[in-house]
């Protein structure tokens, strides 16, 4: 519904190799960049005193009233780093998808994020204020490149994961967007002339004197060599410095990294039914279970460890951190509904007070919808996981590498 010359991407990764965290939709077009995070809320939606309520009904028939700004904020917080890495204005969109989406009204903004019915977005889109972007298909490729796929290969994401981690690394500093003003500027490299790079060090004329004695030092320690081995005394010396460096030196002792693994959890001490068949499968810092859905596999629930810049700067782990306990979010991602759950080491796993605490920091994502579940299920079994995995492991300072 969109004209040809609009790049429109799926399901892209944030910062890949560092966190699991994607991107619904990225468009890039006449009205500039677009991140759109697609949210299925059930019931109905109203805005009040600047904030967006999701209004619904429990099981037991009672009204339930839900504030959703901090969706929101993930959403903001998510264009604000795409922005500081492309170096243009993005702006933050959520679509809303369901039966009763056109029932919240014209599109508005709610705290810095524009809030469009589904099926009013692409027309929303074409009529946005055209954006002038040099550079448009530098732009493109750099939006492919720095978000790729979920799909992409997990050796590729590992080195473009490292090069994120690189705190010299150079990025745009014109990046703003409409909801945060400016981002901060990187340092600039240091810049250096071609005379500067081109210039060879100068060479000292050496002296006489000092090559005259060199030359009889260079004759004292042959004459000492040759007197030691015809005497047998440099065998023996070689022995006594070769068995006292190895008594000095440490016993080589492998000392394994003790990190989240698929045996941490056991299936049968989650609450899953019976019949469901899940698969484990290792990955580099946790697991991931998959089950048989149409003749292919499809993952259904990831655990994975964080540490290091992604412990202390994802948005969902600095809410969990200021908040005591782990953060939980309800999404819609790669075509079905995903409830995610993030727990800084230290704090809770639960809300109550009863709660285990993790001794890790953890994200656990469960796709309850692909696995028969409600919402309040998968978020059971998030829980579950991450409770399982931290009482195998014992408590680690939030800030390792």
């Amino acid at each position: 519904m969109l004209p040809s010359d609009w790049l429109v991407l799926h399901d892209r990764l944030l910062m890949p190799g560092v966190a699991e965290s994607n991107i619904d939709h990225l468009v890039v077009g006449a009205a500039g960049v677009v991140l759109i995070d697609a949210k299925n809320w059930a019931g109905h939606l109203s805005e009040w005193q600047g904030s967006v309520f999701q209004h619904s009904f429990t099981a037991d028939g009672s009204r339930r009233h839900r504030r959703r700004d901090r969706e929101f904020a993930v959403v903001r917080s998510m264009a604000i780093e795409v922005a500081r890495r492309v170096g243009v204005t993005v702006t933050a969109v959520i679509a809303l998808a369901g039966t009763r989406a056109a029932d919240f009204g014209e599109p508005r903004v709610v705290h810095g994020v524009w809030v469009v019915p589904v099926d009013r977005l692409a027309s929303w889109l074409r009529r946005r204020p055209e954006m002038v972007i040099e550079g448009r298909a530098r732009l493109d490729v750099q939006v492919r490149t720095e978000f790729p796929s979920t799909t992409t290969d997990p050796a590729l994401l590992l080195a473009i994961g490292r090069e994120l981690r690189d705190p010299h690394r150079v990025l745009p500093s014109s990046a703003r967007t409409a909801a945060h003003g400016s981002v901060k500027r990187w340092p600039a490299p240091r810049r250096t002339t071609a005379h500067t790079v081109n210039r060879r060090p100068t060479r000292r004329a050496p002296r006489r004197s000092h090559g005259r004695g060199r030359a009889f030092l260079g004759l004292v320690m042959c004459g000492l060599v040759w007197w030691t081995a015809a005497n047998g005394a440099l065998g023996s010396a070689v022995s006594t410095v070769s068995s006292r460096l190895a008594a000095a030196a440490p016993s080589a002792v492998t000392t394994p990294v003790d990190r989240l693994a698929c045996s941490d959890v056991a299936l049968n001490d989650l609450p899953l039914d019976e019949g469901l068949r899940l698969t484990s499968r290792a990955r580099g810092m946790g697991c991931e279970w998959s089950m048989k859905t149409k003749g292919r596999d499809v993952v259904v629930i990831q655990m994975i460890e964080h540490t290091g810049a992604t412990e202390q700067a994802h948005p969902m782990f600095v809410a969990a951190r200021e908040a005591g306990r782990a953060e939980v979010v309800d999404t819609f991602g790669a075509g079905r509904r995903v409830v995610g759950l993030w727990a800084v080491a230290g704090t809770r796993v639960g809300p109550g007070q009863k709660s285990p605490v993790a001794t890790r920091s953890v994200s656990v994502h469960v796709s309850y919808e692909a696995m028969g579940l409600s919402l309040k299920q998968g978020t059971s079994l998030a829980r579950a996981v991450a409770a399982r995995a931290s009482a195998q492991h014992d408590p680690v300072p939030t800030t390792s590498l």
